[in-house]
């Protein structure tokens, strides 16, 4: 006949879900460290990209302001040099505007 051993055992083999356990907080640790190293660089690559565009529209403004400006001198240029034309054009889009807005 056999003897039971007097050794206790624990349920499941509790050493072992204990190493393991230790594995998953690590694990654990270890993934929430990437996933912060991650937000963080695709944080800064919006963050660049935003500067990129502000740089973008900020150009784009510089330059439709130079032109704006050069329409501008152009016109009182034209102005300087044909005063008439220029009252006379200015009278004739004013009539024509009168017409299209005048309630019938």
């Amino acid at each position: 006949m056999t003897t039971a051993s007097n050794t206790t055992r624990t349920p499941f083999g509790a050493d072992s879900n204990s190493a393991t356990l230790t594995d998953v907080k690590r694990d654990a640790m270890a993934l929430k460290d990437d996933a912060a190293s991650y937000l963080a660089g695709t944080a800064n690559a919006g963050v660049d990209a935003l500067k990129r565009g502000a740089e973008s529209v900020a150009e784009k403004g510089k330059t439709v302001v130079a032109k704006g400006d050069k329409a501008m001198q152009s016109a009182c240029d034209y102005i300087g040099e044909r005063p008439l034309t220029s009252i006379l054009i200015a009278v004739g889009v004013g009539a024509i505007i009168g017409r299209l807005f005048h309630k019938r």
